[in-house]
């Protein structure tokens, strides 16, 4: 099928699809929203830094998508409990979590002594 662009059209089968991404604030979180608002998706959108995050949604919104957003950090066991719950009271249901926030942990485990 010449001319198909395979990634859009395989993203149609599920339109109107509630996507939750997390790590939207910035970087590849907040790319992966933008994207997924210009082509129907309605979403939650989640991050850490309330300003950063409303220029997502800002971003988002005028693609046309429908967004919720929620300042939240998926570490504290609260904040994801009110995500989730306003997310269900928003949208009823989400389909789809991009997990993109993440944390690193550098830790040496090293026990070799050199002399």
């Amino acid at each position: 099928m010449s001319g198909t662009n395979y990634s859009q059209s395989a993203c149609h089968c599920i339109l109107s699809t509630h996507l939750h991404i997390t790590g939207a604030s910035s970087g590849i979180g907040r790319a992966t929203a933008i994207h997924f608002s210009t082509i129907g998706y309605s979403l939650v959108i989640t991050g850490r830094n309330k300003e950063n995050l409303q220029l997502t949604e800002d971003k988002c919104r005028s693609n046309g998508a429908e967004v919720l957003s929620v300042i939240a950090d998926l570490t504290v066991d609260g904040d994801v409990e009110r995500l989730m719950s306003e997310a269900m009271q928003r949208f009823s249901r989400l389909n789809v979590l991009v997990g993109i926030a993440g944390l690193i942990y550098l830790r040496c485990t090293c026990t070799c002594v050199f002399h």
